[in-house]
């Protein structure tokens, strides 16, 4: 049986990521000392849009809410999206423990 995987499993998976990697995730947005709206610099997301073939992360890029996409601009569907992010959660897993033992 395959499970169905959703754009809050995505989600998910990249705050698991994007923690990993010492990078905030989600509520990008926050008010400046005026009150007005300005990005976090360097907050991640994820871009679901279905119509063009799924998920991609986002990183803000300055105040104003530029984005770039940081893991390349391929997006995928949430199983394959979820996938690649336990792929490279493995790898930083397997990097870190053979840093630890020198």
């Amino acid at each position: 049986m395959s499970m169905r995987y959703t754009e809050k499993n995505a989600a998910t998976a990249a705050s698991r990521l994007a923690k990993a990697l010492g990078k905030d995730f989600g509520a990008c947005w926050r008010k400046d000392k005026s009150g007005k709206m300005e990005a976090k610099v360097g907050c991640w997301d994820i871009d679901n849009a279905p119509e063009y073939g799924g998920i991609v992360v986002i990183e803000m890029s300055n105040k104003g809410g530029a984005e770039h996409t940081p893991l390349g601009s391929t997006r995928k569907k949430p199983g394959e999206f979820i996938g690649s992010v336990n792929f490279a959660l493995d790898a930083i897993d397997i990097y870190r423990k053979k840093r630890k033992r020198g």
